[in-house]
């Protein structure tokens, strides 16, 4: 089997009940979309794309952590946490196996997905309301993963930290994960170029399209 690469007007990948789409990093169970860590939705495109094939280990971490050693027993935790993420459909035991000593491998039957065939009216959470360019990032994981299981429960959550650590782009991170969780959509507000704070509010309304009406 050839690998898949969805390009093109290919745009997603479709097994059993589930679609990945590659380039939003969305996983979605029907039109549901499931809650899935970085690194674990990393290791999915790796197998999926090589769906039929058996990827070893060495492989997998290469292409999930580049220029960063890690144990294998960090890839097996994300393949548990795979596992448990695609068990909300009973058939999928039999996606990914285990082949001893030589890696993972995804068996069930993958199909592209056309731009055509996957098409329709896009609700507000899918519209592109953050900024275009792809966010990846080494050494902040256990944080991403954490702010992701925390953010449903919070209104309000402060980044804290020097400037340049990379507070926004952990943060456009999280948002990116967001994507197709929310009716109203994700979107990202740009405060650096603001001098006074009583413009904060308006300016927050004036991105999420909310009208102020004047004092």
């Amino acid at each position: 089997m050839h690998d898949l690469e969805p390009t093109g007007s290919a745009t997603a990948l479709r097994f059993g009940r589930f679609v990945l789409h590659p380039q939003r990093r969305l996983l979605l169970d029907g039109d549901r979309p499931l809650p899935i860590g970085a690194r674990a939705l990393d290791i999915l495109l790796v197998l999926v794309e090589s769906a039929g094939k058996i990827v070893s280990k060495e492989a997998i971490i290469a292409r999930v952590w580049p220029r960063t050693f890690v144990e294998e027993i960090n890839l097996r935790v994300h393949i548990s946490a795979l596992r448990r993420v695609l068990g909300v459909c009973p058939q999928s035991r039999d996606y990914i196996t285990n082949v001893r000593q030589r890696g993972y491998s995804f068996v069930a039957h993958v199909e592209l997905v056309s731009q055509a065939e996957n098409d329709a009216p896009r609700a507000p959470s899918e519209l592109p309301t953050l900024p275009g360019r792809a966010v990846r990032i080494e050494g902040r994981e256990r944080l991403i993963d954490e702010l992701t299981r925390r953010l449903p429960t919070r209104r309000h959550i402060t980044l804290i930290g020097p400037g340049g650590v990379g507070k926004t782009t952990v943060a456009l991170r999280v948002a990116q994960q967001q994507l197709g969780q929310f009716a109203d959509g994700v979107r990202f507000a740009d405060l650096a170029t603001l001098d006074e704070p009583a413009r904060l509010a308006a300016t927050l309304a004036s991105e999420i399209g909310i009208a102020v009406p004047k004092a």
